[in-house]
C-alpha cells in the first residue's frame, strides 16, 4: 500500500470517479511475519528524465519493442505504477536478474533502471521484537475466529495465537509487537451484513 502522497486518478478503473477524502494521516496494519514470495519476475521501471504519466501508452509500446529488438526479451506485461514510470514483469526471475542494478541506455535521451517491486518506497518493514499477552474483553462471540481476531489487533500487532476457552468474557491472545507499538484501551468491532436475493 502507498504510504506517501500520490494521485490515484490515473489508476482508477474506467467509469469510477475519485472523490476527495480527508481521512487519518496514516494507519498501520501488520499483515504477516513473512510473506510468501511469488513475484520474483516483477520490477518497477525508472526513466531519467521521468516520463509523464499521460505518455504511458507510447512508453509501454516503446519499452516492449526495445527489449524485444535490442535485448531479445519479451516482456510479460507493462502496467502503470504510482512509483517510477511503470511496473514491468519479465517472463522469468532469471530474466529480471539480468537487468537489476544496472543503467540501460534507452535511446539518445533516456536512461532506464529497474528495482525489485518490493524495494520501493511503498514497502516498509517493522521489526516485531517483543511478544505480549493481551486479553480481549467482551469480544463478540460470533467473531471468535482467526480472521476476526487478527483484524481486531492488526493496527498495533500481529496475532501469534489465541486460546479458545469456554469463557465468554475474555480471549487471551499472544501478539507480536515492536517497541513503538501503542496498544489501545479499546477497539470497536463492526460487522458488515450482505444480503443476497435469489431471482428465479
Amino acid at each position: 500500500m502507498a504510504n506517501f502522497s500520490m494521485d490515484p486518478r490515473p489508476h482508477a478503473p474506467p467509469g469510477f470517479e475519485v472523490l476527495p477524502h480527508q481521512g487519518p494521516s496514516r494507519l498501520y496494519s501488520y499483515i504477516a511475519e513473512r510473506l510468501e514470495v511469488c513475484n520474483n519476475d516483477l520490477t518497477i521501471a525508472f526513466f531519467t528524465p521521468a516520463i509523464s504519466k499521460r505518455d504511458f501508452e507510447p512508453m509501454s509500446a516503446a519499452l516492449n519493442e526495445f527489449f524485444y529488438q535490442q535485448m531479445g526479451v519479451r516482456l510479460a506485461e507493462v502496467q502503470p505504477s504510482p512509483i517510477g514510470d511503470g511496473f514491468v514483469r519479465f517472463s522469468t526471475p532469471v530474466e529480471r536478474e539480468r537487468f537489476l542494478d544496472r543503467i540501460i541506455e534507452f535511446g539518445p535521451e533516456y536512461q532506464l533502471r529497474f528495482i525489485k517491486h518490493d524495494e520501493g518506497i511503498n514497502v516498509r518493514e517493522h521489526d516485531l521484537d517483543r511478544e505480549v499477552w493481551i486479553m480481549l474483553m467482551l469480544f463478540p462471540n460470533d467473531a471468535r475466529n482467526n480472521i476476526c481476531i487478527s483484524k481486531a489487533i492488526s493496527r498495533f500487532g500481529l496475532l501469534r495465537y489465541w486460546l479458545d476457552t469456554k469463557n465468554n468474557a475474555r480471549i487471551p491472545t499472544k501478539v507480536h509487537l515492536n517497541d513503538e507499538a501503542r496498544i489501545p484501551n479499546s477497539t470497536r468491532c463492526s460487522c458488515f451484513c450482505w444480503f443476497a436475493t435469489k431471482i428465479s
